[in-house]
């Protein structure tokens, strides 16, 4: 699940009920609970430029691993299912080269 930036225009006019990281990894969680989740907070999020950040324990309790750091791209290319909270999001620009489909949540 990529993480995204919870004050972003489209979060706030496209996302549904469901608007915040914690809200997105919660839900997610309770709909899949045998799911490996791998949460990757967006990068302008990780640096504290943005809003959006899951503590910790927080982000343990609903994601397997919490991946920090590391090139989205490479992610990828290892996944079955991308979830998100608007259609807004750098997945989209992969579509086309075999990736996974970006879903919205709860589908």
């Amino acid at each position: 699940m990529p993480g995204q930036v919870e004050d972003d225009a489209s979060i706030l006019t496209a996302a549904g009920d469901i608007k915040t990281n914690l809200a997105l990894l919660t839900a997610v969680r309770r709909a899949n609970p045998d799911a490996i989740i791998l949460y990757k907070p967006h990068p302008d999020v990780e640096a504290g430029l943005r809003l959006g950040a899951v503590p910790d324990r927080d982000a343990a309790a609903s994601a397997d691993h919490v991946l920090t750091n590391t090139d989205p791209g490479t992610l990828l290319t290892q996944i079955d299912e991308v979830v998100q909270c608007s259609q807004y999001v750098y997945v989209l620009e992969r579509l086309d080269q075999d990736r996974p489909k970006p879903i919205e949540f709860p589908a």
